[in-house]
């Protein structure tokens, strides 16, 4: 299997502030499709940045954002939970967006051609940001859709909005919490 080659990076955010981030590179130059890696709740670990490196290794640039990054860790992974469970996720999807905006701007990435996956919190999150037409694929990996006017999903329980044919919004297949 072909190589990847692996750094730490910064996101630049509108205001001034950068997410950490991990980059993995197809060790083949040229141009390649792309794909945002968002983590579950536990952060950007050894095991997300093992999926980047996979999807590097298989010819994708991969770029995994620390969204507990954008200001002080306790701070961040308060209002990201938050975002979670309320659905007022504007400031967790204008920070993907900005992931997603470095991505298209490397010179190896083919900006036509960006997917998205998450995992649990971030699947959930994939799903809300493909919503807006920024990625080509959505792979959401036991997520569930954060609800609320940020991501256009219903507040109100009488009123469920899911995809007609997708079983990752389910509730049993929200994230597990043990």
């Amino acid at each position: 299997m072909p190589a990847a080659l692996d750094s730490d990076i910064r996101v630049p955010l509108p205001d001034g502030k950068s997410l950490r981030a991990a980059l993995s590179l197809p060790e083949e130059p040229g141009l390649h499709p792309a794909v945002v890696v968002l983590h579950e709740a536990w952060g950007l670990n050894d095991d997300i940045r093992g999926i980047a490196r996979r999807f590097a290794e298989n010819g994708y640039v991969a770029l995994a954002p620390d969204l507990y990054s954008h200001g002080s860790r306790a701070r961040c992974l308060t209002r990201v939970m938050l975002d979670t469970v309320s659905g007022a996720g504007e400031r967790t999807l204008a920070d993907i967006g900005a992931t997603r905006a470095a991505l298209a701007e490397r010179p190896e990435v083919d900006a036509e051609r960006i997917a998205i996956v998450g995992f649990c919190q971030g699947g959930g999150f994939a799903l809300a940001f493909a919503g807006r037409g920024a990625v080509q694929a959505v792979a959401p990996n036991y997520g569930a859709v954060p609800r609320g006017p940020a991501t256009g999903a219903a507040t109100d329980s009488s009123e469920p909005r899911r995809p007609p044919s997708s079983s990752a919004t389910s509730p049993s297949s929200a994230c597990p919490t043990t």
